[in-house]
């Protein structure tokens, strides 16, 4: 009788243990998220490359890369 008492409150203090873990988490994850702006994102702004570039880049390839004919 004694040893069922003795896992009843352990298994008690197990679970009381869990529940407020739980609820300490569930506080935390309620807070409000902060929402990002378009205009809040750090972006890189690349130049587009004109048709002459991607020519020039495809002359260069031609002549180091591709066989010769």
């Amino acid at each position: 009788m004694k040893r069922m008492l003795g896992i009843t409150i352990f298994s008690l203090i197990i679970v009381m243990a869990l529940i407020f873990t739980n609820m300490k988490d569930a506080d935390d994850s309620s807070a409000p998220f902060e929402k990002v702006t378009n205009s809040q994102v750090e972006t890189k702004t690349v130049p587009e490359m004109t048709v002459g570039d991607l020519k020039d880049i495809l002359s260069d390839f031609q002549r180091d890369v591709a066989p010769p004919n």
